[in-house]
């Protein structure tokens, strides 16, 4: 208990930090598994004390957190809460081989970790608290695809469940999962199943989307793959640099930003796959005139038998 009240200290302590050189709010992150959610999960917390047993218990942490910072910064200071409303996990599992706890769309399991029901009381209890927006999507670490999810995984696959829990608050939600379709954003503000989109990997893959939307520039955004090469596999488990497949200069925008040739030239490129129209496409950006020679006469290379699957 002594370690607990530290932590809630220190939540408070970094709000009025930030607070202090000007940042807006801050979120707090009762997602996918992570400290708090642990409190807040009856799959993980086992405590016996008043921290653990009942939802009014496990929500104990998290409220005691909000209570720190609200008092540190007062009402004015933008809070909100992120936190998944369906784990999709069939048994509590280490990391190693949680991919084997995780239900696979369609498929009929036993639900192990939150669902919905207890999400839409979280939500209630969250606003009661003060929270001035939710931030909401699905899965956790036993759920690996569903908070993570992958090329194969629809776009937009959470907004069914996230929609649920919407209509039991008030205040804004705020949802994520593969909704870097602008049509698709849209429609789901349009239709009032959530009230912000949260964009994350399709950033990273276009850094321009929300500018290029803007201007109706739809067909010039670079869409994400979902293949998680560069910007999870990479720094998660090879320590390596941030990166992305559709975006080599992702992390990089100084290092590899494309300048204008000092000497243009006559540029001719003989093959249109992946890696001719990437070269033809740099070389034009810096301003040499390029002629693109593909046998075929159809450009794309490996990435046409590649997009045979429905998914990708």
């Amino acid at each position: 208990k002594d370690e607990i009240k530290r932590i809630v200290k220190a939540f408070g302590e970094a709000a009025v930090l930030l607070a202090s050189v000007g940042v807006d709010g801050v979120q707090i992150h009762g997602h996918e598994g992570y400290l708090i959610d642990q409190f807040m999960t009856a799959l993980w917390n086992k405590r016996t004390d008043e921290y653990g047993g009942s939802l009014e218990n496990r929500m104990r942490f998290p409220l005691e957190i909000i209570e720190t910072i609200r008092s540190e910064v007062g009402k004015t200071f933008p809070i909100i809460f992120r936190y998944g409303v369906k784990h999709f996990a069939k048994e509590c599992s280490h990391f190693g081989n949680f991919p084997w706890a995780t239900a696979l769309p369609s498929e009929d399991f036993e639900e192990k970790g939150r669902d919905i029901p207890e999400s839409i009381e979280i939500a209630k209890i969250l606003e009661k608290a003060g929270v001035d927006a939710l931030d909401l999507d699905v899965g956790c670490y036993e759920g690996w695809y569903w908070a993570h999810p992958p090329c194969y995984m629809p776009h937009g696959y959470a907004i069914e469940y996230v929609s649920q829990v919407k209509k039991a608050v008030n205040i804004p939600v705020i949802t994520a999962g593969r909704l870097g379709i602008p049509e698709l954003a849209e429609e789901i503000l349009r239709d009032g199943k959530a009230d912000i989109i949260s964009l994350g990997r399709a950033l990273l893959a276009d850094p321009y989307w929300p500018k290029k939307v803007l201007e109706g520039r739809i067909e010039d955004i670079r869409p994400c793959l979902g293949g998680h090469d560069g910007c999870v596999q990479r720094p998660l488990f090879h320590s390596r640099v941030l990166s992305c497949a559709v975006n080599p200069a992702c992390g990089r925008e100084r290092e590899f930003e494309l300048r204008p040739a000092i000497k243009q030239k006559k540029v001719l490129i003989v093959g249109g796959g992946v890696a001719g129209m990437e070269a033809a496409r740099v070389a034009a950006i810096r301003g040499h005139q390029v002629i693109l020679y593909e046998k075929s006469g159809e450009l794309g290379g490996h990435l046409i038998e590649a997009s045979a699957p429905d998914f990708k």
